[in-house]
């Protein structure tokens, strides 16, 4: 360990490059070599000092590196706006209608509060005679 404290840093660093890639090695022999080098690049002497001698931070190390390579590999969605684009309903247009039995909507249930919204049904067409008999039934007699 003295021998590494009494190097320069660019003798330092292949030092520790040597040492870690034998213990990534060990682990990830496929992919030693970009492990080490991800390592080198974003890491401070210090750290791969830790690395080198802590074999939990180095295990920490290699399996964020392989998330961001899994990561890196997905296919991601389209951000851009270029891709396809949904069309975005309102509320109201997006609320469920209930038919009764002849087709009328009936109801309509609210998603976004939870609250059902009552539509009046169609009134039934009433024959001449019925609908004058209720017009008569609400006004006042007449007296003579």
């Amino acid at each position: 360990m003295d021998a590494l404290f009494a190097a320069s840093p660019s003798k330092q660093k292949h030092m520790l490059r040597n040492v870690l890639h034998r213990k990534i090695h060990a682990v990830q022999p496929d992919i030693a070599n970009e492990i080490v080098e991800q390592l080198l690049e974003t890491t401070g002497i210090d750290e791969l000092i830790n690395c080198a001698l802590d074999e939990a931070s180095l295990h920490a190390f290699i399996t964020n590196f392989l998330i961001e390579v899994i990561d890196s590999q997905r296919p991601h969605p389209d951000t851009s706006g270029q891709g396809k684009k949904r069309r975005q309903l309102s509320p109201e247009q997006s609320a469920p209608v209930r038919r009764d039995v002849e087709g009328h909507a009936s109801e309509t249930v609210d998603q976004s509060n939870k609250r059902m919204k009552m539509t009046p049904e169609p009134e039934e067409s009433k024959s001449p005679e019925e609908d004058l008999s209720s017009e008569k039934s609400d006004l006042p007699e007449a007296r003579s």
